[in-house]
């Protein structure tokens, strides 16, 4: 799949988030609640894609099932616990 530059120009956006940009692992919130499964959300939409929970395969296909969600998107860096 081939991109144009408008593309590659909003998804290298800072409010712009997606599973593989490379800025690692982010916790994600709509409205104040922690959204699970998000494969893309930008801050300034206001808008989230994520995977049904518990995870869903489209029938006759391989693919997951997704839904888009709208309202006030919160991303942060996801704290990693490393023990003692």
């Amino acid at each position: 799949m081939s991109s144009t530059k408008a593309e590659t120009d909003y998804f290298a956006q800072d409010h712009v988030h997606t599973v593989d940009d490379g800025r690692g692992a982010r916790d994600v919130y709509l409205d104040g609640f922690k959204v699970n499964h998000v494969t893309f959300a930008d801050t300034q939409l206001g808008l989230i894609i994520a995977h049904h929970d518990p995870l869903e395969i489209i029938p006759g296909t391989e693919r997951l099932d997704s839904h888009y969600a709208w309202g006030d998107v919160r991303v942060e860096p996801k704290l990693v616990d490393v023990g003692e």
